[in-house]
């Protein structure tokens, strides 16, 4: 083909994208209609930290896809890279309950900007300019994700992948 691995990383994640929105939209659909519950601040907002983190999560995806040699090995590197998250990025629990030596990792992690930023829109109404810290570490986390996966990409290993 004779895309360059940047612009063939690009429509991966949109057409993925399609597919996310379509998602969300639903869950916020059923969370109106079905559980009665309303969001405290703007849908459009939150439908933009919804995007820029399927865009932040799909590039450190092919970030380890790049890495991985066989699908096994991708599912491994996605677990060890999914599951820490998970517990440390505050989205079960407040980070402050961590231990101290954990919190100033669980505060730098991508999944914590991302959570953090959602739930400040839904939950307390945040606005733009709120919401600087999880953008600027979404951002970081964005652009590391997307130039590695560019610069890790190969053709020959997508092509017999």
């Amino acid at each position: 083909t004779p895309l360059r691995p940047l612009e063939f990383i690009i429509a991966l994640i949109v057409s993925r994208l399609a597919i996310i929105l379509a998602q969300i939209t639903l869950l916020l659909l059923v969370a109106d209609f079905v559980f009665d519950i309303t969001l405290s601040g703007s849908l459009l907002l939150m439908y933009l930290f919804v995007i820029l983190g399927s865009i932040l999560f799909l590039g450190l995806g092919f970030v380890l896809g790049a890495l991985a040699k066989t699908q096994n090995a991708v599912m491994t590197f996605g677990n060890l890279f999914i599951f820490p998250q998970i517990f440390l990025a505050g989205v079960f629990f407040s980070i402050d309950s961590l231990p101290g030596c954990l919190q100033p990792l669980a505060f730098i992690l991508p999944l914590n900007f991302v959570s953090d930023a959602i739930r400040q829109v839904a939950n307390d109404g945040a606005v733009l300019g709120e919401l600087m810290v999880p953008i600027a570490g979404i951002a970081v986390w964005l652009v590391f994700g997307i130039s590695l996966a560019t610069w890790l990409f190969r053709w020959d290993e997508a092509a017999n992948g």
